[in-house]
């Protein structure tokens, strides 16, 4: 099976239904069989419905099954690079497996772009006084670059680590700010109470997270979802961290382009780091 098209269903996985799970499981466990069936024989072999199986087609990012078949039947199959890591691996082959993961799951993540995302959140964040970001533990390195990257924009864009600090400044947004939160599960206790806060404060959100259906992306006004393949020696996190880099890169571009047309704030702050320099 494509490694896109099986990262695309486990991106999905925890929030899908019992029923959509069969079919799930089903799709991952037959990846030559899968391509010539009809949806009445998918039904036929899953004991489930084929209302469910459009529902499920629908909910991992296809507009019908029909579509989905012919994605996976596009996709290179069976591709003998892609096995799990192992110990006995000489070190340059689990390099490049490691390599190739990360490839996968940029390859993965620009499938879930799409222009009205991209163009919602650019206007939200050229609209909004403040945006303030929001991440725990792994994702706070990548809230850190996003800051990095940001200050040299026009748009006023704060963080801090400490978590007590996030929720007082919860307190401090508004309907003209935006929260801009990262999260690779999108079901981290503590950021879903800063949710809860920024919404009673009708504060518009903007997520970056692996899980599209998680508790905290169906809050989110705006989900970008990065997709990433787990194995045996390197957690989903790993990889997810390398696409929600280049989506907050994308986005530091995009915005330095549309909004920022003279790219005066980049130039000011570059003149004064070249100070630091020999």
């Amino acid at each position: 099976m494509s490694l896109e098209f099986n990262s695309r269903i486990k991106g999905h996985y925890n929030d899908l239904s019992k029923s959509e799970k069969i079919i799930a499981d089903y799709l991952l466990d037959n990846q030559s069989k899968i391509r010539n069936l009809s949806i009445q024989q998918l039904s036929a072999e899953t004991k489930v419905s084929t209302s469910a199986i459009s529902r499920f087609a629908k909910k991992i990012g296809f507009k019908n099954y029909r579509e989905m078949i012919v994605d996976l039947a596009e996709a290179t199959l069976d591709n003998p690079f892609f096995m799990s890591l192992d110990e006995n691996d000489s070190m340059m082959n689990i390099a490049r497996k490691t390599f190739y993961e990360g490839t996968v799951s940029l390859t993965s993540t620009i499938s879930f772009l799409d222009e009205e995302t991209l163009n919602r959140t650019i206007q939200l964040l050229a609209k909004s006084k403040k945006c303030f970001l929001f991440a725990m533990g792994g994702s706070s390195i990548l809230a850190w670059n996003m800051y990095h990257r940001f200050i040299r924009t026009s748009l006023c864009c704060e963080y801090v680590e400490d978590f007590h600090m996030q929720l007082m400044n919860c307190g401090k947004l508004t309907s003209e700010d935006c929260a801009f939160i990262i999260s690779h599960t999108g079901r981290n206790k503590d950021i879903m109470r800063a949710v809860e806060i920024l919404q009673e404060r009708h504060v518009p959100i903007i997520c970056i997270t692996s899980n599209a259906l998680s508790p905290i992306a169906k809050k989110a006004d705006i989900v970008l979802v990065s997709i990433s393949e787990e194995t045996k020696f390197r957690p989903e996190a790993v990889t997810s961290t390398i696409s929600q880099m280049l989506l907050i890169d994308t986005l530091f571009t995009l915005y330095s382009i549309k909004v920022d047309h003279d790219h005066e704030y980049m130039k000011s702050i570059r003149q004064i780091i070249n100070t630091t320099r020999f």
